[in-house]
């Protein structure tokens, strides 16, 4: 607001106040609001605003005058002042954001606004509509193409519930009033103007303006845009098109990023911290927000209905297209490196790290380097050639010091069946196996659900291994092996295809421990949603073995032409097909769901974390608290059909009578796979 020169308002002889007067500027008035906020403006004729010269004090009076008939009728020429000058919504005059003025008064024949949600477009649109009603000097129409027919009743009834409360001697008189159509007419010039409202129609004649709401998510998008062209060929309509982003590839899409098909069109990007019933500082938004990210800037601007929205979605990428005009990617990798990492422990055959950050070392005399951690170099700062400190690791930092919580991930069947029998792996597992196809690899991963002192719980991995080159026939035999020596494990197998007949001979050996994975659409969705909200939650965490991070980062997520979430690895992707992630996926998808999405279950699982109850299977319930002792490992073979020996002699007491795996005194290993 520009100061004018300094006006003696009033003089009380030593209380002489001197004021700064702001003369009338329309399009600063919303200024005076925001700095003042207990001072309203609205639907007032100013011809004056006085201040005094103090910064940041409220104005000192604020002059309201009757304008001559001449001067408001010139003001209410214009759009946007006949909006705010006339118009009321929900017995509150109908003041227009900044955003919504600079689109009342974008002129352009063919317009596109990409928006966030809940900022009023559909709203300001239907006023829009209505203040041309009965302002054009010609019979025309206004179309709107709704996405649902409830969308569609609703702009016809934004505008009649503003019309009704307009002054009578500003509007034109309303001739039909149906539920998707008002027409009004002009008496003395017989003018006709109507507003039509249609869900997915395509419109016909000519003349008028069309309106596409939510485009992006309309079915026909294309049959309908094209009939809406050809409407406004004639006369001086205008064409139209918003929507919240679905993707990358539609036709909505299309027309806000090419600018050569498409260049006769205005753009508008709308996001949530240009509305004021959102963002608590929409000024200082403007300015820093786009350089923020998405959390800083909801934490920073956001006001608390904003930051409840945040925190119930289920994933950053959906609240970013829906509310940050974000488009995702139709080759959009879901998993971002970022968030993998967050959730990365240090892993190899020589160390793990406890609840202390102390790192350990196994008994294990040899080092494989094939199997050990690899090179995270050039993804991240961690120099993985040396061994890096705890503290480097963002998931150790977070559960630094909670009590039971040890990282780290078995290199073979020998220390996972060790750990598991000496304590040092609980009772309560969950594996995920994914069935490889003609030469792809099968994949088991296996993670240990830990519950916290806080009652949430923590899915750590515990081991993975490769079947790749195995016969069927061997691969059930190996799984029927280690569901026998780890009693208490539940898993999730691939029930498609071949895998029908694993799941089925499972599922007859070991009831209730044993889920079917189907691989249908809306399954993948669900677990790839349901492994990102523990990713994002830091609930599970996974060793730093590149090959697993390489394929967790290679799951894609494109729409479908009729709206479908598709999940899949990278087709770039020659070596695999994202085994090891759908393992880990399948793992974490039996386990306890993830804290922004957990509803309320029939299972008791208070004192897990002292190890009073054990959980098997659907419903299933062991009581701890009546064992004598830890599940014993059940004589048998692995892959070779060598059984483990009965160790004797002296041996500790804790292990004592029981089959040992070979490796622990120096014994030969079995066939490995």
């Amino acid at each position: 607001m520009s100061h004018e020169p300094l006006q003696v308002v009033k003089n009380t002889g030593d209380n002489a106040v001197a004021h700064v007067k702001y003369d009338i500027n329309w399009d600063k008035i919303r200024d005076v609001e925001r700095t003042h906020p207990n001072v309203s403006v609205s639907n007032k004729f100013i011809t004056s605003v006085l201040s005094d010269e103090l910064p940041g004090q409220s104005p000192s009076a604020i002059v309201y005058v009757n304008p001559t008939e001449i001067e408001l009728n010139q003001w209410l020429s214009v759009l946007p002042n006949y909006i705010e000058g006339l118009f009321t919504f929900n017995g509150e005059p109908l003041m227009l954001e900044d955003y919504q003025k600079t689109w009342v008064d974008d002129n352009s024949t063919y317009r596109w606004c990409g928006k966030s949600r809940r900022v009023g477009m559909s709203l300001i649109c239907a006023a829009e509509a209505l203040a041309e009603a009965q302002l054009t000097d010609i019979n025309k129409d206004w179309t709107f193409i709704s996405y649902t027919m409830e969308e569609a009743i609703n702009k016809i009834q934004y505008a009649r519930a503003i019309y009704d409360l307009m002054p009578e001697k500003f509007k034109r008189r309303k001739m039909r009033d149906r539920r998707q159509s008002l027409e009004f007419a002009d008496p003395v010039t017989g003018i006709v103007t109507r507003l039509l409202s249609h869900a997915q129609r395509a419109p016909r004649g000519g003349g008028g303006s069309i309106l596409f709401d939510e485009l992006a998510h309309c079915q026909w998008a294309r049959k309908l845009y094209e009939a809406g062209a050809a409407c406004i060929l004639t006369g001086d309509g205008k064409l139209t098109v918003i929507s919240t982003p679905l993707g990358e590839g539609d036709l909505f899409h299309e027309i806000g990023i090419d600018n050569k098909k498409y260049k006769h069109y205005s753009r508008h990007f709308v996001y949530w911290w240009e509305c004021s019933w959102l963002c608590k500082d929409v000024i200082n938004a403007r300015k820093f927000a786009p350089m923020m990210t998405t959390e800083e800037r909801v934490d920073i601007f956001g006001n608390q209905k904003l930051k409840e929205l945040f925190a119930s979605y289920g994933d950053l990428e959906s609240f970013k297209q829906e509310m940050e005009c974000e488009f995702l990617s139709e080759a959009y990798k879901y998993y971002p490196k970022a968030l993998i990492f967050q959730c990365i422990f240090p892993w190899s055959s020589q160390r793990f790290i406890d609840q202390s950050g102390v790192i350990h070392k196994f008994d294990s005399s040899s080092f494989d380097e094939d199997t050990a951690g690899c090179d995270m170099s050039e993804y991240t700062w961690i120099d993985y050639n040396d061994v890096p400190q705890p503290s480097a690791y963002k998931i150790v930092r977070k559960y630094h010091g909670e009590k039971g919580v040890n990282f780290f991930r078995c290199d073979d069947v020998d220390q996972l069946l060790t750990m598991y029998q000496s304590g040092a792996i609980g009772y309560n597992l969950i594996a995920g196996y994914d069935i490889g196809r003609k030469k792809d690899s099968s994949e088991l991963s296996i993670f240990e659900e830990l519950r916290l002192s806080n009652g949430r719980t923590l899915k750590i991995e515990r081991y993975a291994e490769q079947l790749k080159g195995t016969s069927h026939p061997e691969q059930k035999r190996f799984l029927v092996w280690i569901l026998n020596n780890l009693p208490t494990m539940r898993m999730q197998v691939d029930a498609n295809g071949m895998g029908s007949t694993y799941y089925e001979e499972l599922d007859a050996m070991f009831s209730g421990r044993i889920v079917p994975a189907y691989f249908e659409t809306n399954w993948k969705s669900d677990t790839c949603k349901t492994f990102k909200s523990h990713l994002d939650g830091m609930s599970i965490a996974i060793a730093e073995d590149r090959h697993s991070i390489d394929q967790i980062h290679s799951i894609r997520k494109t729409v479908s032409p009729n709206m479908l979430e598709l999940f899949h690895a990278d087709k770039t992707e020659k070596e695999h097909h994202g085994d090891k992630f759908w393992a880990k996926a399948m793992a974490v998808n039996i386990g306890a769901p993830p804290e922004n999405t957990r509803a309320e279950s029939s299972m008791d699982t208070n004192n897990q974390s002292q190890n009073e109850r054990l959980y098997a299977g659907e419903g299933g319930i062991i009581d701890i608290g009546k064992m004598v002792s830890r599940p014993r490992l059940l004589s048998g073979s692995a892959l070779s059909g060598v059984p483990y020996p009965m160790i004797q002699g002296s041996i500790p007491s804790a292990i004592r009578g029981l089959p040992i795996p070979y490796g622990i005194f120096g014994l030969t290993s079995p066939e490995k796979i």
